[in-house]
């Protein structure tokens, strides 16, 4: 008890104990090892978030650990049966068998690879164990390149108990899932950082069960089967495209109504034609709620296309339509506030053109635009600082509102107008 109580004193830094009100191991520091080596055994649950490198945990003579940390967790949870929210660890297989009992009911669990070893991954008993210990698990891997666990793939495929799969630089899994070939039936959740071929796991998708689908591609790359796919997935709700080559995407012949409500493209390559295509599939959604386009220099290139895109997510009822750091500059945002003169949305929209740089002059042909239109609202931010007394008062006049914000983060300054019509 009076390890626990000194493990409670908030730190200086943080005004605030790491240890309370749930305790996260990962956060340990050196002098607080011994407390919690003591205070353990008291905690109604923990979160293991990561793991803690310090060499002052408990020697162990068994060699298979890759730090003392790793054979403290494992004995530990041998002998103690306390919750854990979420397990951030290292693939060790002594811990893992250790900490995913049902006794210990993880519902979150993150295993990564240290110092890029190839494991032969043999946890497919224990992952299907953990799988069956209760509903709603979800499960990270990060960095297992070479695993080809056929057994892993038909566990991960076959759940009805997953409910997110996250797959970051682990090429081996996914590949031990394509080779599978079995359907991930129940997989409602998918999130893949990979450096190539994304593309070969989209066969195996059940599109009646997919809700949200994130991929990523470390060097730009072009997602094969991307189109055909998405004409297929009924239920998703949810899309984000990183670093993906979409110049070549053909039209989206999608024979239903989409489900969709938030599409989010991040450093996306495209033209005016595959941004349409784009366009034409998410606005048949009667939920659409978001597009958001960020690092996407077609907008700053071709400024008809961004009026385009916002025209067409206010006749679909978006509720945000975002092109952050796009390009677009004040002759630009300039053609665009002309684009939007007598525009009147139905209910409220959020043109956010955040981190573009554009001068003062683009905010007054914003502001003139706005004191047009019905439920329409533009966010700027940093470069537009020196609004004036003289331009709130016109823009009051006008019918527009203009709201700042500071805030303790990059871009530090937002600006926000507001037509108040409606």
């Amino acid at each position: 008890m009076t390890a626990l109580l000194q493990l409670l004193v908030p730190t200086v830094s943080s005004g605030y104990s790491p240890y309370w009100p749930v305790a996260s191991l990962s956060k340990t520091k050196d002098d607080d090892v011994a407390f919690v080596v003591a205070a353990v055994p008291l905690f109604n649950s923990i979160v293991l978030g990561g793991f803690s490198m310090s060499k002052r945990w408990p020697p162990s003579e068994d060699a298979t650990y890759s730090f003392g940390f790793c054979a403290f967790l494992a004995k530990w949870a041998k002998k103690v049966c306390t919750s854990i929210k979420h397990a951030y660890m290292p693939y060790e297989l002594d811990l893992l068998e250790a900490v995913t009992t049902p006794a210990h009911n993880v519902p979150d669990l993150d295993l990564c690879s240290l110092h890029a070893k190839h494991y032969p991954l043999e946890a497919a008993l224990l992952i299907q164990r953990w799988l069956a210990s209760g509903p709603r698990r979800r499960i990270t891997f990060r960095m297992l390149h070479a695993t080809r666990d056929a057994g892993l793939a038909r566990v991960l495929a076959l759940s009805p108990h997953i409910t997110k799969l996250e797959l970051v630089k682990s090429e081996g899994i996914l590949a031990a899932l394509a080779s599978n070939g079995a359907r991930c039936t129940y997989l409602p959740e998918l999130t893949i950082h990979v450096y190539d071929e994304p593309g070969r796991v989209l066969p195996l998708l059940n599109p009646r069960v997919l809700r949200k689908l994130s991929v990523m591609v470390y060097e730009l790359a072009e997602v094969v089967g991307l189109a055909p796919a998405l004409a297929e997935l009924v239920a998703l709700e949810q899309l984000t495209l990183k670093r993906i080559d979409l110049r070549t995407l053909p039209r989206i012949n999608a024979a239903a109504v989409t489900t969709m409500r938030k599409l989010k493209l991040c450093f996306v390559e495209c033209t005016a034609t595959s941004v349409a295509n784009v366009l034409d599939w998410v606005t048949r959604s009667p939920c659409l709620e978001s597009v958001v386009w960020m690092s996407c220099a077609v907008f700053g290139a071709d400024i008809g296309c961004a009026i385009d895109t916002v025209q067409r997510c206010i006749r679909s009822l978006a509720h945000t339509v975002a092109f952050e750091d796009c390009g677009i500059d004040t002759h630009g945002a300039t053609a665009l506030a002309h684009g939007l003169r007598n525009t009147h949305a139905r209910h409220r929209i959020m043109i956010d053109l955040s981190r573009n740089k554009m001068l003062i002059a683009a905010a007054r042909a914003l502001l003139s635009a706005l004191a047009t239109c019905t439920n329409v609202s533009i966010k700027l931010t940093n470069s537009l600082r020196t609004l004036s007394v003289d331009d709130d008062a016109q823009a009051k006049q006008a019918g527009v509102t203009i709201e700042w914000c500071l805030r303790n983060e990059w871009p530090s300054y937002v600006l926000t107008l507001h037509s108040t019509r409606s």
